[in-house]
């Protein structure tokens, strides 16, 4: 068990492993390292209040990165009466991408979220597309 979250994480921890093979380690090497991994420096679960998980991805987030933590909730069954919960905000210094890459995240929000919470002038962009693909 390899202590990452997400699917996205799979691809990072087989590049670290051929990486190791690569170098002439051992699978006796390379899985104790990947298993004592210490997390992910930006998404992170932390036990919330009501039996809930929280899903902070909350550093200089991008549109990718987002979109991962959108599918990890995604991927999350809620408990009994549980619903999935995503409050998100602007994502900074993407250029002219800037807008596109709200709609982007809006509408795959729009496909996973039962309560969508916006914050800041970008994130109002997220929430409108959101709105507008259901």
């Amino acid at each position: 068990k390899i202590p990452l979250l997400g699917r996205h994480s799979v691809h990072t921890a087989l590049c670290a492993a051929a990486a190791g093979l690569a170098e002439g380690l051992g699978w006796e090497e390379i899985v104790p390292g990947l298993q004592a991994q210490a997390g992910q420096l930006r998404l992170v679960a932390v036990r919330g209040i009501n039996g809930s998980t929280i899903i902070d991805d909350t550093y200089n987030a991008s549109p990718v990165s987002t979109i991962a933590a959108l599918n990890l909730l995604a991927d999350i069954e809620p408990k009994a009466r549980g619903r999935r919960v995503a409050v998100l905000g602007d994502m900074r210094e993407l250029g002219s991408y800037e807008d596109e890459a709200h709609k982007i995240v809006g509408r795959r929000a729009a496909d996973v979220v039962e309560l969508l919470i916006t914050v800041g002038r970008l994130g109002s962009a997220i929430a409108d597309e959101a709105r507008g693909a259901g």
